[in-house]
């Protein structure tokens, strides 16, 4: 294979309908309006992009952020319809519950084993977004990747509020 077709997607807070125990993500229940309609619309449509990318191929590899859990990516692949399709996932420890994911394809990469995929902290102050890190092994060469996703904290409200030392931290 002499080409890997790689995506990176921030899904906007692809949460679930249920309150987590230990994430803040009060916004998205059903009391608020985040119902599993609406949910369901939001994987459809994420998936129908999916299938479309790379001339309709799709990503060897897809970084996403902004998921709240495991479950969310497996209800994205599932509309996706890519049985090759795997998931390498951890839980961070985010306030939020925001999380970042990789979705590979096991035509290209052999399965990493559970030590090749870790989230490494920045910023020890309080829990916050990690860095995810995967090591891949391509099948074809043998050859390692290191994939890394992340998502550094925003500007809210149109201001840095405490987060551009954060970002440089990691620069």
């Amino acid at each position: 294979m002499s080409t890997i077709n790689v995506a990176f997607w921030n899904v906007q807070n692809l949460f679930d309908t249920t309150a987590s125990a230990i994430a803040t993500d009060l916004e998205f229940t059903p009391e608020e309006g985040w119902t599993e309609e609406v949910y369901n619309i939001k994987v459809d449509n994420i998936a129908s992009v999916i299938r479309q990318m790379h001339g309709g191929a799709g990503p060897d590899l897809l970084g996403l952020c902004e998921v709240e859990n495991k479950g969310v990516v497996d209800d994205l692949l599932a509309k996706i319809g890519r049985d090759d399709y795997r998931v390498a996932h951890v839980e961070s420890p985010d306030i939020r519950g925001i999380d970042c994911s990789l979705i590979y394809s096991s035509k290209v990469f052999k399965k990493p084993p559970a030590k090749d995929i870790k989230g490494h902290l920045v910023n020890f102050r309080f829990p916050t977004r990690d860095i995810f890190q995967v090591r891949l092994t391509l099948k074809t060469s043998g050859a390692e990747l290191n994939v890394l996703v992340n998502h550094w904290p925003s500007r809210r409200d149109g201001q840095y509020h405490e987060i551009l030392p954060k970002n440089r931290t990691a620069g």
